[in-house]
């Protein structure tokens, strides 16, 4: 039997970022439940829904673990980033947006 990893809880910051998100017009798929160092939510960009950004959310001050930092090095070449707080949040996706729509 393969034992899974479950998050017990999502951090503190996530409702928060993930209600300005959704405010802001961005979908979000809540995949902090995953475990094994999947980043917590998968977050759409608006000028092409079709491009997913993996988001990973940790308090400030805080930083990936070791299943996370194995992640980030096997998925290298995504648009993903780890947030500490809404600003960062939506301001990476604003870049991810005009990323998409330039390139």
């Amino acid at each position: 039997m393969t034992k899974r990893f479950y998050s017990a809880k999502p951090d503190g910051n996530q409702s928060e970022i993930v209600a300005a998100l959704r405010a802001a017009g961005y979908i979000v798929d809540l995949t902090h439940r995953l475990g094994g160092g999947f980043p917590d939510l998968i977050v759409y960009t608006k000028t092409d829904p079709g491009v997913a950004v993996p988001m990973e959310i940790k308090m400030p001050g805080e930083v990936l673990n070791e299943r996370e930092v194995k992640w980030w090095g096997e998925h290298a070449n995504c648009l993903a980033t780890t947030v500490h707080g809404v600003d960062e949040a939506l301001s990476y996706m604003a870049l991810c947006d005009m990323w998409v729509k330039v390139g």
